[in-house]
């Protein structure tokens, strides 16, 4: 496994067709001008996820998409103690406090986040984008304030805004958008990640990634595609649709 840091894909790379009027993905061109040539392209980059822009520049039929705003606003600050200890809980990582929530979410190496959930439309709430607002809130939470008690991150507050309920139909009417390429996790299907529920999908969706390319190899791209999205709709579909 080779990461390459701070590297980005900037779009898709494309060959002779397997399918007849269907692109073929043959690998990803990144942001330095390099292309990586790959016999299975996987994106797995998250809720952000540019892939129907990705696929619209090499001549793709988009994803067929379900979108839904959540209505909600983060905004949040990351934390790290001196001795790598993490704050006690005293409550749920999600707690609710009238028209705002409250989400700690520990990390790893000693570090945390801590996030005050609003509605997005909810205009006065906004104002919590200002450093010393969003602590005197966070210090008023009897039961969360003791989370911002270390070292922050970063010296803002960092905003989420924008977060879509969104399900990706790769497979359209039964045919694949372009062969050499699928989806998995966020990219494919996301939710509102207040309970880390991407994670529990993400996490099915790579099983189900796994136990397909052990029966249906990248050199059938074409099965590999229907195999993969049946797979799906039998072990991650009815899970993601229940939460």
């Amino acid at each position: 496994l080779t990461v390459r840091r701070g590297v980005a894909v900037d779009g898709l790379v494309s060959g002779s067709e397997v399918l007849a009027g269907v692109p073929h993905v043959t690998g990803v061109r990144t942001t330095e001008g390099e292309a990586l040539a790959a016999d299975l392209v996987i994106d797995c980059s998250g809720r952000r996820s540019a892939l129907p822009t990705w696929l619209d520049a090499i001549g793709a039929q988009r994803p067929a998409e379900q979108l839904d705003d959540s209505g909600f606003i983060y905004l949040g600050r990351h934390f790290r103690s001196r001795d790598g200890s993490l704050p006690v809980s005293l409550g749920p990582g999600l707690q609710e406090y009238g028209s705002i929530s409250s989400l700690t979410l520990p990390a790893d190496n000693g570090t945390w986040s801590v996030t005050l959930v609003a509605r997005s439309g909810d205009r006065p709430l906004l104002g919590l984008r200002d450093t010393e607002r969003w602590t005197e809130v966070v210090r008023s939470l009897p039961t969360v304030a003791h989370w911002i008690d270390a070292d922050p991150i970063e010296d803002r507050v960092i905003n989420i805004s924008k977060i879509e309920d969104r399900h990706r139909d790769l497979r359209p009417a039964g045919t694949p958008v372009a062969t050499g390429l699928l989806a998995v996790a966020d990219a494919w299907a996301c939710t509102n990640p207040s309970v880390g529920r991407g994670a529990s999908v993400g996490m099915l969706h790579a099983l189900a990634l796994r136990d397909t390319l052990r029966e249906v190899g990248p050199d059938r791209p074409a099965e590999l595609s229907e195999a993969f999205a049946a797979a799906t709709a039998a072990t991650v579909e009815p899970w993601f649709e229940a939460t």
